[in-house]
């Protein structure tokens, strides 16, 4: 009888433990370590490219920097070299002893135009200009590309000097691409409209509002708004007579000065291109002083097929035409006035552009 108590007593008790355990179960806690605080500073170094990093994180084992530029540094205060203009998401990432991790990002931003300055000077000689580059950077090579599409075949001028002379062909804007590059390696390039009146800005951002004396109610796809969406491949269409006189005033939210204007032409029937315009200027919107006055000979279509430019669709339609103002000032209101085209019962034509 006693053989048999012992082990049913050993049964018993570990049942009781095992159903001790279940009911009230160990909570196991890990410590999970501390996260690190992240910050660090930035500040320029001795030049537009180069910047200096400081780490300011606490509670942290390693630090991982990225530049945004796909490069990578581990130690504490890094300085980088940026071989681009741009901007730059920089990350610094901290981990802690326990492998916890916490990040930190700035922008830098390294613009060209802050970099480089282009001015441009007449010399004297007919459509010549004098372009110069100011910097303070530390140069390696310098490099100016002009390119003129003034013809089918596109002419390219380069130099390497640092105030190359470049004449500019009347009538048209031609593109000046500068590429700076420093003794580091580093490259910085901007590009500047060139014209015979010096490089000139597109100032259409600061228009406000416009009015017409007329506008093509019949054809949305032919009203004044095609004068100033941006695209080069539509066009402002109207009914025409012989008397007529229509025109479109700009205001701008500021005084500009305008110095260089273009006017796109249409798709077909060059009979419709304006022959007859000037342009205007005001302070106020009632007082105009003439800024430019032009009288055709030819209409563009023929200017086009003089230069050398395909009897097609592709070598005459939807093209640019450079107007230099004779007479500028500053002025908040522009007015273009349209006196006569070349004979067609309709007038037509494309996006103005006006350039300070």
């Amino acid at each position: 009888m006693k053989k048999l108590i012992k082990p049913l007593m050993f049964i018993f008790l570990a049942t009781a433990v095992i159903a001790c355990s279940k009911e009230t179960p160990v909570e196991v806690v890990e410590d999970e370590g501390t996260r690190p605080v992240v910050d660090f500073a930035v500040e320029p170094g001795d030049d537009p490219f180069t910047w200096k990093f400081t780490n300011n994180s606490s509670d942290f084992k390693e630090v991982t920097w990225r530049f945004g530029d796909d490069s990578v540094a581990y130690s504490n205060d890094p300085e980088h070299v940026y071989m681009t203009t741009g901007t730059f998401q920089v990350t610094l990432t901290a981990t802690s002893e326990s492998g916890k991790t916490s990040q930190y990002l700035r922008e830098i931003t390294i613009d060209p135009n802050e970099i480089l300055g282009i001015s441009a000077t007449k010399t004297g000689t007919p459509n010549e200009l004098a372009f110069k580059a100011q910097t303070d950077l530390d140069i390696e090579s310098i490099e100016w590309r002009f390119t003129d599409n003034s013809t089918p075949a596109t002419k390219t001028f380069i130099s390497d000097d640092l105030e190359p002379l470049y004449k500019v062909p009347t009538g048209v804007i031609v593109p000046a691409r500068i590429q700076l590059t420093t003794k580091k390696g580093s490259v910085a390039i901007i590009t500047k409209d060139a014209s015979t009146e010096g490089i000139v800005t597109n100032f259409m951002d600061a228009m406000v509002g416009y009015t017409v004396t007329e506008d093509n109610t019949g054809n949305a796809n032919e009203n004044a708004t095609k004068l100033f969406d941006r695209k080069d491949d539509n066009k402002f269409l109207i009914g025409w007579a012989a008397d007529k006189v229509w025109n479109v005033t700009m205001e701008f939210s500021s005084a500009q000065t305008l110095k260089f204007y273009s006017i796109g032409n249409g798709n077909d029937s060059p009979d419709r291109d304006p022959k007859i315009w000037t342009m205007e200027g005001s302070n106020d919107g009632e007082n105009w002083t003439i800024l430019d006055s032009r009288s055709m000979e030819k209409h563009w279509t023929d200017q086009l097929l003089e230069r050398g430019f395909p009897n097609t669709d592709a070598g005459l339609d939807w093209k640019k035409f450079y107007f230099a103002v004779s007479n500028p000032g500053s002025y908040k209101y522009y007015r273009l006035n349209i006196n006569e085209n070349f004979g067609s019962g309709a007038i037509q034509f494309g996006e103005v552009i006006l350039f300070k």
